[in-house]
Formats: structure tokens, C-alpha cells, sequence
């Protein structure tokens, strides 16, 4: 999986660049998450528009982002997801700790 990050206000916004599934490049999205979060950041969207496909790896990896990010008084939203990565989501049941956004401005706005 690879991603980028980039600042727009007081949020960071990380878009995937490919599916969110395991490799040697997985765990560092929660590294990231971990090291903006000891910047002082606690507001973040999570583009998925580019992953089409995710397995339990990818899903477990985005859990322990929400998690380190809700536990520092932060918040995740997620925009731009498909049908199928949604499935996935609902199926390991964790679909319900997320907001959910069309659109990445969708998601930055009221934050």
C-alpha cells in the first residue's frame, strides 16, 4: 500500500495510492498517523478513493490508526470509498466507528 499525506488547514489528509492490503509499506500509515499526532494533529481524512481492494490487514491497520487518533482526542473520517472496500469494512464489523464522506471536501467541512 502506498499513500501520501498532505496538509490542508489543521488536517492532514492521507490518500492511498493503491489498495489497502499487507506489505512492507502497511504499518508505516500508522507510523505517520502516530508521528502527526506527536505534532499536535488530530484531525484526519483517510482518501480511499484509489483502493479498490482491502483485506483484514489493511482494515486492521486503519482500526489502530482511528484508535491511536481517537484515544489523543482526534478524529478520522473517511471519504471516497468504494462499494467493495466498504463491504469489507462492514463484514469485520468496525463499519459503525467511522464517519463516512463521498468526497474529500465532503470531509473536511464542519471539521
Amino acid at each position: 500500500m502506498k499513500f501520501g499525506m498532505e496538509k490542508r488547514g489543521d488536517v492532514v489528509v492521507i490518500e492511498l495510492k493503491s489498495s489497502l492490503e499487507g506489505g512492507p509499506d502497511t504499518f508505516d500509515l500508522k507510523d505517520e498517523v502516530k508521528g502527526r499526532l506527536g505534532e499536535g494533529v488530530r484531525k484526519f481524512v483517510l482518501d480511499m478513493e484509489k483502493a479498490g481492494f482491502v483485506n483484514s490487514t489493511g482494515i486492521g491497520v486503519v482500526v489502530g490508526a482511528y484508535s491511536s487518533i481517537k484515544h489523543a482526542g482526534g478524529e478520522l473520517r473517511i471519504c471516497g470509498i468504494s462499494d467493495r472496500a466498504r463491504r469489507a469494512f462492514v463484514v469485520t464489523g468496525v463499519w459503525q466507528l467511522f464517519s463516512v464522506f463521498g468526497t474529500q471536501d465532503e470531509a473536511l467541512k464542519g471539521f
